[in-house]
């Protein structure tokens, strides 16, 4: 039984699962959005890239809470859960770009500890999270602005965000 199959048959359940993920995701996040914000847990630069990364998983489970599961269940336009599925998307690139420059800004904090405050200075954490945003919504666009693009893209692609059961 493959993924579309079990969406068809099974719509309830899966309006639960996505429901519960959704807003356990948005529980969890603005905990930590909570902590890194007003508790001030990480230092200026760690922080910053901390509330990048919150802010993009909470509106996943915001969309997935609001819009992609309510869709399976009530059926929302295909347009509609092709957009918010973007969001999406979009947000959980950011989340695994955000992730990276968190590694990255802890292996130079350990390789070379001297001179990394010069490294993450405020304004450049601030470039370099914004251009996690900008790359992000930049290779998305492409899709979108090219005739015919997403076309074939998805073409003889079942599985392409579940469309297939909604379209």
């Amino acid at each position: 039984m493959g993924a579309d199959a079990f969406v068809k048959d099974h719509p309830f359940f899966t309006f639960v699962i996505l429901v519960v993920g959704g807003l356990s995701g948005i529980l969890v996040n603005s905990f930590i959005l909570y902590k890194v914000i007003y508790r001030k847990v990480f230092g200026r630069s760690f922080g910053w890239i901390w509330i990048s990364r919150g802010i993009a998983y909470f509106i996943t489970g915001l969309v997935f809470l609001t819009i992609v599961g309510p869709g399976f269940l009530i059926g929302f336009p295909a347009l509609i859960f092709v957009i918010a599925m973007q969001v999406a998307l979009v947000c959980s690139l950011v989340s695994i770009l955000s992730n990276f420059l968190i590694a990255m800004n802890r292996c130079l904090l350990i390789v070379i500890p001297f001179t990394f405050k010069h490294i993450f200075t405020r304004s450049r954490t601030l470039l370099l999270i914004a251009l996690t945003w900008l790359f992000t919504i930049g290779t998305m666009t492409p899709a979108y602005v090219i005739p015919g693009c997403l076309e074939e893209a998805t073409n003889g692609n079942e599985h392409v965000f579940l469309l297939t059961t909604l379209i």
